[in-house]
């Protein structure tokens, strides 16, 4: 990420396209404005990747790990976008639109599948 977006401090991090958590730099968060904003700690998508799944590992019901997937895209597009990439074939069900639970009708995750 590049630290000319127009985006700083906390709006930078309300915005689920541009924020990667924990894993700006030091240097990032001194120049869009996040410091103090952020845990101390600097993490790779990757190590925030491995705490996703924890949590999702947690999640008992379908239901469930659909919302914590809803909640997760809404937070940060870099982290869901990558998990469900990694785990493409067993997240399907839960991002397609003909999930279950009644998640139809509220339109899936609005991630095309094809026809």
């Amino acid at each position: 990420m590049s630290a000319t977006t127009p985006l700083t401090g906390r709006a930078l991090l309300k915005d689920p396209v541009r924020n990667k958590g924990t894993a700006f730099t030091r240097q990032q968060r001194h120049d869009l404005g996040l410091e103090g904003l952020l845990p101390h700690a600097v993490e790779s998508v990757d190590r925030q990747l491995e705490r996703v799944r924890i949590e999702y590992d947690t999640k008992r019901t379908d239901l469930g790990r659909h919302i914590f997937l809803r909640q997760l895209q809404d937070s940060s597009r870099v982290l869901f976008y990558r998990f469900v990439i990694e785990h493409l074939e067993e997240l399907l069900p839960m991002v397609s639109a003909s999930s279950v639970w009644g998640i139809k009708a509220s339109g899936g995750m609005g991630i095309p599948i094809g026809k």
